[in-house]
């Protein structure tokens, strides 16, 4: 079939696009047949084999037209020229009884599917009629079929990913109905089947300044952390489905539900503390009474406290921010592959027989007249064409054009340069934490109950290379740590936070014994020092920053109070260490302190907005006083966020967006929507690597945060990278639905 429509043709279905949108009298249908010309020649071009009423189509697309005031041609124009046409065409195609558009829906989308599954963990045998269920909803579902909701503004995989997610988890939210939990006690509110006399003398002394107090500090919690503590304790979702609604890893979702309770238990006590006359033993008995009756009271006091208003509870149960944007709101994203490189502005080359000089920029060379000396060649590309006498060099995306020749065409500006081949781990989830050292990269795999910490050494890891270090009780809400260095290894754990701390090697024992912190935060080791964030009730010890050499200490000593940081126990919620720097998070703003002076406290990250910072992760190696990416919660990126840069070198700096960076030189480039960002990475000297639409890149960043140079790493989209100080590239992805692939990618 052609993909060339006539003049005629074009005006009849842009007028069809016009009377179908909401204002048909804002542009006349001239003024489409432009857009709607190129819009069906890319639709026909992806999917030449399925047959569709052209008319019918832009009839619908006319249904999702462009929003947002537009309100001349040339902008309408842009807000059609943006869309997904080619997804758009593939679902309305799936409405038209078209098998084939089925078995292509289907083919593109499968892992998205099967991803779904095991995320929610749902049962093999429960899937064959998950799947029925949802493609009914999709292609048969009264009053339409749910698939002529995708309006083409975001990538069609995005878009049915937030669809899967939500449909599964009803299911899994109906059948948590029917297994409800039996009636609990309320700490300050309720009789207990077994009285506690201090329970009931507090009570009948503080009920009603405990719950104005506690109204209060949910009232000055943040939306996100009212959100979380809503689906955790009112709706009483498991982590795993808070983590499902929320499109993160169950251990960012454990961590964010304990921090939001620490949040509230926080102001709550400092509320209380300013209207009761108590001395600090009587308050602190009553924060520990509530403590280890937390998960219990906070549920029920959620439900009781006349705190419907405030937490904004409905009959919708647990909502935003969801999976994704509402639907397929936002920009679109990945293509599933990059374009062909062109070719660059080569050299103009020198005599006959001798080597011209070298070409500029560009994807290949395009050499001298009859120059007989092969091209030099650029960064990715693939070898351009022969030239009349030389050969081409290799192009890349942003490499030097070839010497001498007159040239070939130029090579493919986006081949990869790295083909991860088998995988040296296989495991039922992906890497809950992972680090790196010198030579090795550590991971953490969540089960149930337990987390197990392993390692490699980055050369050649293979099955049998494997170590195992310790393991440690990751079930319930509360977060956890881990973190390692050349010398230590160590994890927080539980309600009472415990940490445990560990030589680098399987072998290791035990430094320190076990300790119980009672209230703590962050946790982060550099070299044989162990530093974590410390609130003890009563502020004995001192509420601060400690650090911990256990090999040659007995025991921790204050690093910095909180006081003497210019905060509260607010600024240890996360915790990184370089050579000379401490850094601290509140989890909005990050701060950076010398670890010698302990003086001054700058700010590093400003942040942008109001997201919250999920992680952060100086550069590799560790060694280096450099870059620093901090990662803020962006439901676009699901699991991993958007990567934010500052430098040490320039702190108080404006933070620089890397994802929109990361896509503007996508856009300039050969690999185009491919390079797109889509999910957080790591840094390795002064290079970039994240996570694209369709595979790894890496870019080279400088002390302003400006990116250069891109080149494509893989085009399998492998997740999570981690590199080690010496520059082995490990990542990973889903192998089927129960299974997740772990690679050493390569070295940088």
């Amino acid at each position: 079939m052609s993909s060339t429509l006539s003049g005629e043709e074009v005006g009849k279905l842009a007028r069809a696009l016009a009377r179908a949108a909401p204002e048909p009298h804002v542009v006349s249908a001239s003024d489409l047949e432009a857009t709607v010309a190129e819009m069906a020649r890319r639709a026909r071009t992806a999917w030449p084999d399925l047959r569709v009423d052209l008319a019918a189509f832009f009839a619908h697309v006319g249904t999702h037209w462009p929003d947002g005031g537009t309100r001349t041609a040339a902008s309408v124009a842009a807000g059609l020229a943006g869309l997904e046409v080619e997804d758009l065409y593939l679902a309305f195609a799936c409405t038209q009884d078209d098998t084939r558009a089925l078995r292509a829906f289907e083919r593109e989308l499968e892992g998205e599917l099967r991803a779904a599954f095991a995320k929610l963990r749902i049962e093999p045998a429960r899937r064959d009629d998950a799947r029925q269920q949802l493609w009914e909803k999709l292609f048969v579902g009264a009053p339409r079929p749910r698939i002529l909701d995708y309006s083409g503004r975001s990538r069609l995989k995005f878009w049915f990913r937030v669809t899967v997610l939500r449909a599964l988890l009803d299911d899994v939210r109906s059948q948590k109905r029917s297994r409800e939990r039996p009636d609990e006690d309320l700490l300050l509110g309720a009789a207990s089947s077994e009285p506690n006399p201090e329970i009931e003398h507090l009570k009948r002394l503080y009920r009603k300044q405990f719950n104005t107090a506690f109204e209060e500090a949910v009232n000055a919690l943040r939306p996100e952390d009212r959100n979380v503590l809503r689906c955790s304790y009112a709706q009483r979702m498991t982590i795993d489905e808070i983590a499902a609604a929320f499109g993160i890893h169950r251990a960012t979702a454990a961590r964010r539900v304990n921090s939001a309770r620490d949040n509230l238990l926080g102001e709550t006590r400092r509320l209380l503390s300013q209207q009761l006359a108590l001395s600090s033993r009587d308050l602190d008995s009553m924060f520990r009474l509530i403590e280890s009756r937390l998960d219990i009271s906070v549920g029920r006091l959620l439900a009781t406290v006349a705190l419907f208003a405030a937490l904004a509870l409905t009959a919708a149960g647990c909502h935003g921010p969801p999976v994704g944007p509402p639907l397929d709101a936002g920009a679109g994203q990945a293509g599933t592959s990059g374009v062909a490189g062109n070719t660059g502005t080569g050299g103009t080359g020198g005599a006959a027989g001798t080597t011209g000089a070298a070409g500029v920029t560009g994807a290949g060379g395009r050499g001298g007249a009859a120059g007989s000396v092969a091209g030099a060649g650029g960064n990715g590309g693939t070898a351009g064409g022969a030239g009349t006498t030389g050969i081409a060099g290799r192009g890349g995306t942003t490499g030097s054009a070839g010497r001498g020749g007159s040239g070939g065409a130029g090579g493919s500006g986006c081949a990869t340069q790295m083909t991860p081949t088998a995988s040296f781990y296989r495991g039922p989830y992906g890497p809950a934490e992972n680090e790196s050292t010198s030579k090795r990269y550590y991971w953490v795999e969540q089960t149930t109950p337990l987390a197990k910490i392993h390692y490699v050494t980055g050369d050649a890891p293979t099955p049998t290379a494997i170590k195992h270090m310790f393991e440690f009780d990751a079930s319930g809400p509360a977060s956890w740590k881990f973190a390692a260095s050349e010398q230590l290894v160590a994890a927080m754990w539980g309600l009472d936070k415990k940490i445990a701390i560990y030589g680098p090697d399987d072998t290791s024992t035990q430094l320190g014994g076990t300790v119980t912190l009672g209230v703590a935060y962050g946790m982060t080791v550099y070299g044989d020092v162990v530093f974590y964030s410390r609130d003890p009730m009563g502020a004995n010890p001192t509420p601060g920053i400690y650090q911990w050499s256990p090999a040659t200490e007995p025991e921790a000593s204050l690093f910095a109070s909180y006081t003497a940081l210019g905060g509260d126990w607010t600024i240890g919620h996360i915790l990184r260490a370089t050579p000379t720097k401490l850094l601290l998070c509140d989890t909005t703003d990050v701060r950076v302190v010398d670890r010698a002076t302990k003086t001054p406290v700058l700010l590093l990250f400003d942040n942008p907005g109001n997201k919250t910072v999920v992680d952060i992760r100086p550069a590799r190696p560790r060694t280096l006083e450099a870059g620093v990416l901090v990662s803020l919660d962006d439901s676009t990126y699901f699991e991993t966020g958007r990567d934010y840069y500052v430098d040490l070198s320039r702190v108080g700096a404006a933070p620089v967006d890397l994802a929109a960076k990361a896509d503007a030189l996508a856009g300039a480039s050969a690999c185009g929507t491919a390079a797109r960002y889509n999910g957080a990475g790591v840094l390795f000297n002064r290079r970039y690597v994240y996570e694209g639409n369709a595979g790894l890149f890496a870019a080279d960043v400088d002390a302003s945060g400006n990116l250069s140079n891109l080149v494509r790493l893989t085009a399998i989209p492998l997740r999570h990278p981690e590199v080690t100080g010496d520059g082995d590239l490990f990542a990973g992805w889903v192998f089927n639905v129960s299974q997740w692939d772990y690679y050493r990618v390569g070295r940088l």
